[in-house]
């Protein structure tokens, strides 16, 4: 979501892929034993994240900056 030069200014190096941050969030959370984690973003993202760990990710509704009117993106 946010530009890749604020990675860098930051001192992280993104991930190369969505499924390569996928894997590296969830092997962190397993790193430090954190057993629950509420994550919001785009719908199909979290889908994917639900479904490479269903027992810790906690879907959570986003909002993006942009959304004009009433309209909610599902994540269900």
């Amino acid at each position: 979501m946010l530009p890749a030069h604020w990675d860098t200014l930051m001192g992280h190096e993104r991930p190369p892929s969505a499924e390569a941050l996928r894997n590296e969030t969830i092997e962190q959370l397993e790193r430090f034993n954190i057993t629950k984690a509420i994550t919001s973003g785009e719908a199909e993202r979290l889908k994917q994240f639900k479904k490479a760990a269903p027992d810790r990710i906690i879907r959570s509704q986003w909002i993006p900056w942009d959304i004009k009117g009433d309209s909610l993106p599902d994540i269900h």
